[in-house]
């Protein structure tokens, strides 16, 4: 006897079909994908505590944000990084002395090396040691916390937009961030040293590109994919759209804050002999990068002429002259430009960091 074969859509039309029940069938479409517990530990991010007064006093610094800090040279930009660094990588708690810190791993990224690790340590151990004489600590030791802390610190330093563009690639793409984020500390902030110092570099290369091609230079949303076949030097457009788009993918991995500086051009040329605001700048970053920032926040001294400068800086001699007739330290100005305040807040730079006046 011959074996009755049947093809497979032969073999379907004999299987049992399943009745549609549209009551089990709704229930299952309302059933929620995640509870509100669930939500909130996904989206919830707590604000960084940067340590550094001219942001914890005005503003809720979360993951996912990325602060701009312009100012011109000895405004003191590097200085709130190192602070801000001081105050991530130092503990919040050892052998019962409160510190304050976070005790989580920094990043920073160096492009016009002046970042100064001996700066960062005597920044340390004045914090640590002050803490311990607080706590009523015996025999203050700072030095085993310093170096515990600077451990947390990682210092990359880039000499060309090329390195830094390969340095945010191998962040992204590699395992060093995966790691730190994962290590029992975490990963509490990235920080870039000045991203206006290769600008002059930059501006002569190729050009900006034609708008078709904006797309392909930003390399999609976790950056530069073959921007860096597509031929050098790098222009000015390119290398800010790519940075950008790394930054981003970063942000969108690890939902990390981001703090970076920038040097400040102040108006020149034509524009130099024009009666305009003390605030002018001149913005040398393209599009891509302006669209990636949350948030920018302004510093001057008053020999830049950044409002009230004169009245500023009398002020700040006679409360800052001692009994000895010798003046203090030189009394700065910030603005925050994003979101927009009116207000301007006076700091001084000192050996512990910026402390508003």
């Amino acid at each position: 006897m011959a074996a009755h074969l049947c093809g497979p859509e032969q073999q379907q039309q004999h299987l049992p079909q399943q009745e549609y029940d549209p009551e089990e069938a709704t229930r299952a479409w309302l059933q929620p994908d995640e509870t509100a517990a669930q939500l909130l530990a996904r989206t919830f991010v707590e604000p960084l505590r940067t340590g550094l007064p001219l942001i914890d006093r005005f503003l809720a610094f979360r993951g996912g944000q990325v602060l701009e800090i312009a100012s011109a040279a000895g405004c003191g930009r590097t200085t709130a990084l190192l602070q801000v660094a001081a105050t991530c990588i130092m503990p919040q708690d050892a052998a019962g002395v409160h510190y304050g810190g976070k005790g989580g791993h920094v990043v920073c990224v160096d492009l016009d090396a002046k970042q100064d690790p001996v700066r960062l340590m005597e920044m340390l151990g004045s914090r640590i040691y002050a803490a311990q004489q607080a706590a009523g600590v015996g025999s203050p030791n700072a030095l085993p916390l310093v170096l515990e802390s600077l451990a947390r610190f990682h210092l990359v330093r880039c000499h060309s937009s090329f390195e830094l563009l390969a340095a945010l690639r191998v962040l992204l793409q590699g395992q060093a961030l995966q790691a730190l984020a994962a290590s029992e500390a975490g990963l509490a902030c990235l920080l870039l040293d000045n991203v206006a110092a290769h600008y002059y570099l930059d501006r002569a290369g190729r050009g900006a590109p034609a708008a078709g091609t904006a797309a392909a230079a930003a390399g999609g949303a976790f950056g530069g994919g073959d921007l860096m076949h597509q031929g050098a030097p790098l222009g000015l457009y390119r290398v800010h759209a790519a940075v950008a788009a790394v930054l981003r993918g970063i942000q969108q991995r690890y939902r990390l804050p981001i703090i970076a500086t920038k040097h400040l051009l102040l108006p020149g040329g034509k524009e130099a002999g024009k009666e305009q605001d003390g605030w002018a700048q001149r913005e040398v970053m393209m599009k891509p990068w302006q669209d990636l920032v949350t948030h920018r926040l302004i510093l001057r001294s008053p020999s830049d002429g950044g409002g009230d400068g004169a009245a500023a800086a009398a002020a700040a001699a006679a409360r800052a002259r001692t009994g000895s007739g010798a003046a203090a330290a030189a009394v700065h100005m910030a603005k925050w430009e994003t979101p927009e305040d009116p207000a301007v807040i006076r700091f001084t730079i000192g050996d512990e960091g910026i402390r508003l006046c």
